[in-house]
């Protein structure tokens, strides 16, 4: 199968996002005509942080290499869907997930959307994080749909 890489007006996306994190304006940085836009999508291994943050240092280093100025990453990228395993390594941020992310988009000079699972005080969060080209976490998106049915029941959790 063949994977293609759409160009899009990166205003728009930014706009979302904006929406999204009740953010009030878009910030001037972002505003530029075009921009290529990488959708990763791995399968990381439950629970080993470590491999999988190796995995997608290289994933995000090829969609660099082709071009890609705003890389998003699946939802609990760094620990992996499973429920069990975010409940026991979920962490509150800054951690070094975070820190990971921050520095790609910095070494990258990339605008950077990864999912992580966070531990607050209120409890568990599934929380997609937004850098910008500075490593700066600049919105944040909490699920708030969470899938009710098993075995993924999120409500459980």
């Amino acid at each position: 199968m063949r994977h293609t890489i759409r160009r899009i007006g990166l205003t728009s996306v930014a706009r979302l996002g904006c929406l999204l994190s009740g953010l009030a304006a878009l910030p001037p940085a972002l505003s530029v005509p075009g921009i290529t836009v990488a959708a990763i999508q791995f399968c990381p291994n439950a629970g080993e942080i470590d491999k999988n943050l190796e995995r997608l240092s290289h994933l995000i280093r090829q969609a660099t290499r082709e071009g890609a100025r705003l890389v998003v990453l699946p939802e609990v990228c760094d620990i992996g869907y499973s429920l069990p395993e975010i409940k026991k390594r979920a962490s509150s941020s800054p951690n070094p997930s975070t820190r990971f992310f921050s520095a790609m988009a910095v070494e990258h000079k990339i605008i950077l959307v990864a999912g992580v699972a966070e531990q607050r005080k209120q409890g568990l969060y599934n929380t997609a994080l937004v850098f910008d080209p500075r490593g700066e976490i600049v919105a944040q998106y909490d699920k708030t749909h969470l899938c009710p049915f098993p075995p993924a029941d999120e409500t459980k959790y």
